[in-house]
This record gives structure tokens, sequence and C-alpha cells, in this order.
């Protein structure tokens, strides 16, 4: 959820059934509902990066600074106008005249697939990669009764069996080590304009971790970011999407929410994300 009314967030811009949706539609430039996943992905960022034009985001209700405001003055910073824009087209507008643009691309799958978009070099872009230990990755998934591999084959989770979570964790770590491998000697493209940061540090020093974030986009960061930081890390979770919860105890959640076997099913097949980022094997 974003609280900066003077950043445009965009939460899962790439679902599969947005992206078919407007290929569908004929509503992503250069592709049709025949191009792969991939391909509409990549025509539809271009699209975003060049002309502002993005289609109906699946997710708009996740953007509280694209709700109508409570007084003319929030409608002045969230629209440009002191009345509600309720026009479909009102996230190009947004688009344009907003400060930065932010977009959760957890489905593009791979951070080297940015460089498939035409003229990615002369985008004013920045790449934040966050990563997390595999085992919670895995635990909060045990939520939603599928695994989404690579967005196209459904696995169903009940009953879970290590193999089953063997397949489905090395969707994610071969993905998450493609990425560390890439990221490792950054291509020209990308230099000066890529950060890593780990779920932990943003649980463990989430004041802290923000204002990293905000230092490597060059932007102060607001006033009233520390008061949402600790009112959203510090409660009980309500719900899978629900952006309050006690992020440390998050941390640790995976360890009484799976059995052991599972545990170790997820240790084995992402031992080389795990070395790599240093996370230990599990002692019970």
């Amino acid at each position: 959820m974003n609280q900066n009314e003077e950043v445009l967030y965009l939460f899962e811009p790439f679902h599969q059934g947005h992206i078919r949706a407007l290929a569908r539609d004929n509503a992503i430039h250069g592709v049709t509902e025949d191009d792969s996943l991939l391909e509409q992905r990549t025509a539809y960022l271009e699209q975003i990066f060049k002309n502002c034009e993005i289609q109906w985001p699946m997710f708009a209700g996740m953007s509280s600074t694209m709700k109508c405001g409570d007084s003319p003055e929030q409608n002045i910073m969230r629209f440009g106008t002191a009345e509600c824009d309720k026009d479909k087209d009102k996230w190009n507008r947004a688009c344009e005249r907003r400060n930065m643009v932010a977009l959760k691309l957890i489905r593009l799958q791979r951070i080297e697939h940015l460089a498939l978009v035409p003229g990615i070099e002369d985008v004013n872009l920045k790449v934040i990669h966050l990563i997390r230990d595999p085992r919670g990755t895995m635990s909060s998934r045990l939520a939603f009764g599928t695994f989404y591999l690579d967005d196209i084959e459904n696995l169903k989770i009940n009953p879970l069996t290590p193999e089953k979570m063997k397949i489905a964790a090395a969707n994610l770590c071969d993905r998450e080590w493609d990425n560390i491998k890439y990221t490792e000697n950054l291509p020209d493209w990308l230099k000066g304009r890529f950060m890593r940061i780990t779920h932990d540090e943003m649980s463990l020093q989430p004041i802290e971790s923000a204002q990293r974030v905000y230092d490597f986009l060059g932007k102060p960061i607001p006033s009233t970011m520390k008061e949402f930081l600790i009112a959203h890390t510090t409660t009980q979770e309500k719900g899978i999407l629900n952006t309050s919860r006690n992020s440390t105890e998050v941390l640790e959640k995976w360890k009484s929410k799976m059995k052991l076997e599972i545990i170790r099913a997820i240790e084995e097949t992402c031992k080389n994300v795990m070395d790599h980022m240093g996370y230990e094997p599990y002692q019970p």
C-alpha cells in the first residue's frame, strides 16, 4: 500500500489474469493474446515507461492515493483537481503528474527480463530486489491453497508432501538464484540503479530500511512514514493481503506452520540461495 501521495503505486500490474485480459482487448501495443506472457508483460512495461499508458489496474483498490479524497485538498494532491477523478484514464493522468511510479513486478520472474524492454537504458529507472528466506515465502503461500508455478501451472497444495514442496520451492529458488547471479556483476544498463534488501531487514528495522530505500531513490522520506511503519509492523495479521502485521513474528512463523520434513525439503532445494544469503538450516 502506498503512503506517499507523490508516488503512483501499481500493485501486481503483471498478474497473469490481468495481462491476458488486456491482450485479448488489444490494450497492449505490439502484442496479441497469442504471444507469450513474457512478451505481453514487457510490451506493457514499455507502454507504461514511454507513454504513462496504464490500463485499469487489476488491484486498483490497493492504492489508497487513487481513491477519492476526504477533502478538495486531498483530491488536488491525488488527482490535480479539487473534484475526485473517476474517469478510467485517471491512472494515466496520475502517472504523468506524479514524481515517481512504483511497480511491484514480482510476476516478471527475472530481473534480466527488464532488459527485453526496448530503450530500457534510457528510462529513468531504479530496481529494488526484495529477497526473503525461502522457508518464509513458501510458508506464506500455503494460505492460498495453490502453488502458482511460473503463473501458468497450478499445483494444489493439499495434501502437502515433501516432493510437492520441492517442486514449488525449485520454481521459486531457481528464479531467485538467477536474479542473484545476474546482479552479482551488474550489466551496464543496471549499474547505479540497483539495490537489494532483505525481508529480514525490513521486518526487524522497518524505519532504517525505508530510509535506505528513499536514500537510494534520492528522495526525502515522508514525515508520516515513521508512524505508518510502526503502526503496520507491530500489529496482528488481519488477512492474507492485509498490510498490518507483527513483522518480527512473521519472520519466525514458518517454524511453527510447517512440519520438519517440509522445511527440510525447502532447505535442500534452495540450498544455493540460502547459503548465499546466510540463512542457516533450521535446528528444532
